[in-house]
């Protein structure tokens, strides 16, 4: 490996994902002008990942964990394993990620030359399409996160690089100091957040430390995401609830958020039972230690309130107000 260029560990979390991670270690593996350190985590898949694997032997670091992990606790193992020094990359990619062959190294010398803690690029829902998955993160002062871009057709639009609120962690490049900054007992990711929400959880840390995120527009990525099956629901909101209790200034927390939290899952005991009783089960579990885990802003309320109102101007097919939330909620339910 070659030292003249900047070092990026590439982590990927695998389940069930045999099928895809030929192609994302290819896509990988044909990176330009960045010295690649790949590691693959397994979270006890049933397919035939192991066999797929012994493919890369000398080109890809394997680690089958016997129990599933979830998306954080399977990068926190990465994270764990790896020697990652301040100035160092870490690349969390989904599976089903194909970062065009300059990618990271546009992520890095934007990293570098606008002095973000961590950069996301331009990101397409299918290769060979022009419809958008995310140019980056939003977020609502209810906390409630959602991808810009999403859904629309890339006409140039999103062709000036910017500062973001977040990037998501189906790839997102961090600077190792933030990988230190950030984490807690060896965590970088909340092991709390099983699935979802653990990006936008970093999102929020990393803007009340006074970092920088920053959508570069050069670095291409396909990842075709989608919305969350029906069976997570619960784990989702319960998620984004905790990242609140988090990261709210408290008189945020106190006045506005709270309210709102209970009154949500009083309503979703009511309209859909398991679901709203899977919510309160996991706030019940998790609330305390996402209370404890709350530190001093190094930003001001104020500050952050302007990433809430940049939010509600930011373009996506994605639901973004809240009336349109309940309605899209509304007929999901009549179609149920």
């Amino acid at each position: 490996m070659n030292r003249r260029f900047p070092r990026v560990y590439v982590g990927i979390v695998t389940y069930n994902s045999a099928v895809l991670i030929a192609r994302c270690l290819s896509a990988i593996f044909h990176q330009r002008s960045v010295d690649i350190h790949v590691v693959v985590l397994d979270n006890n898949s049933s397919d035939s990942i192991v066999s797929v694997m012994k493919r890369y032997p000398k080109r890809a670091v394997f680690i089958r964990s016997r129990v599933n992990l979830g998306f954080g606790g399977g990068h926190n193992a990465i994270l764990r394993s790896l020697r990652l020094r301040d100035n160092d990359y870490y690349v969390a990619l989904n599976p089903d990620a194909l970062p065009e062959p300059d990618c990271f190294a546009h992520l890095v010398r934007a990293s570098k030359k606008h002095s973000a803690s961590w950069v996301t690029g331009k990101l397409y829902k299918n290769t060979g399409t022009r419809v958008l998955y995310s140019v980056g993160h939003a977020l609502q002062r209810d906390g409630y996160a959602f991808n810009i871009g999403y859904g629309i057709v890339d006409r140039g639009q999103f062709s000036a690089p910017r500062e973001v609120f977040g990037a998501p962690g189906a790839a997102a490049l961090y600077r190792g100091s933030m990988v230190r900054t950030l984490s807690v007992n060896g965590n970088f990711f909340d092991p709390e957040l099983f699935m979802y929400y653990e990006d936008v959880d970093i999102d929020w840390r990393g803007q009340l430390h006074g970092l920088r995120c920053w959508y570069e527009p050069a670095a291409v990525i396909s990842h075709p995401g989608g919305m969350f099956p029906r069976s997570l629901e619960a784990e989702v909101l319960a998620n984004r609830f905790l990242c609140i209790l988090k990261n709210a200034y408290i008189s945020d927390l106190i006045v506005y958020n709270l309210p709102r939290i209970w009154l949500h899952i009083i309503l979703r005991i009511v309209i859909t039972p398991a679901v709203g009783l899977g919510i309160l089960r996991k706030m019940i579990r998790s609330s305390y230690s996402a209370l404890r885990a709350r530190s001093s802003p190094y930003i001001s309320k104020q500050e952050m309130h302007t990433w809430f109102l940049q939010s509600a101007k930011e373009v996506s097919k994605q639901p973004v107000k809240f009336f349109d939330r309940m309605r899209v909620f509304i007929r999901r339910l009549l179609r149920a």
